[in-house]
């Protein structure tokens, strides 16, 4: 199958000099060129249809994705017969390489509250929009340097108001990626229940960034508390 990027034609044989990064259930992922990677989505779903909403793809698209901690479309990938005629086949976004052995229980709780703050920012731009983010888990994170949200193929566009919804769900994320990266520390089961504890009591009305930095700079931890994993300790 032939697809088509703006005015550039995509045959299977530039495809198979790709490399590929990653073969997930809703698509293959390439690197591409201009420092970008090109998804395309898994023939014939079990649905029969494309894994991503048209007008949800085309909206993230327009969206400028500089200094953006969510990655988004940047172009549309469409079937060279059928162009822009509801028939989706992928987008192409920017790069980010992961890294092996990174833990965001260990970088200073400055650059912490920054990568949660832009990503809270892109949060309230996007529910502005009434985009819903479905599908955030741990698998569609990379953290280099900067914690970076991956893969929107499930976020949709709603008629309702979502930013509460948006906002329990990356709280949900962040206590799932802070727990499962004391476990590769080796931290003991309770320290983590504690700390997950502590994240579940966020009033809902509370950013997490404003939420975390009342926690990591209160006195009653002292205050050589410089990330998450010293707050364990401390707990």
């Amino acid at each position: 199958m032939k697809y088509q990027i703006n005015n550039e034609f995509i045959t299977p044989d530039i495809i198979r000099k790709l490399k590929l990064i990653e073969s997930g259930k809703t698509g293959k992922v390439y690197k591409w060129k201009n420092n970008k990677i090109l998804k395309i989505f898994t023939k014939n779903s079990p649905e029969n249809k494309c894994p991503m909403d048209l007008e949800t793809a085309e909206i993230l698209s327009k969206i400028n994705t500089k200094s953006r901690y969510i990655i988004l479309p940047i172009d549309l990938v469409f079937n060279k017969n059928d162009y822009k005629k509801n028939n989706l086949k992928g987008y192409t976004s920017l790069y980010i390489k992961r890294k092996g052995n990174s833990n965001i229980t260990k970088i200073p709780k400055g650059k912490l509250l920054e990568n949660i703050q832009g990503i809270e920012k892109d949060i309230e731009l996007l529910s502005s929009k009434n985009i819903l983010l479905d599908g955030l888990n741990m698998q569609n994170t990379i953290f280099n340097d900067k914690l970076y949200i991956s893969d929107p193929v499930r976020y949709i566009k709603m008629e309702d108001e979502v930013r509460d919804i948006n906002m329990k769900l990356f709280q949900q994320l962040l206590i799932d990626l802070i727990s499962r990266d004391l476990r590769k520390l080796k931290v003991s089961k309770g320290k983590i229940e504690q700390v997950a504890e502590l994240l579940y009591l966020k009033d809902d009305e509370v950013l997490n960034c404003i939420y975390l930095k009342d926690i990591l700079d209160t006195p009653t931890y002292t205050d050589d508390i410089d990330n998450i994993l010293t707050l364990t300790k401390k707990l």
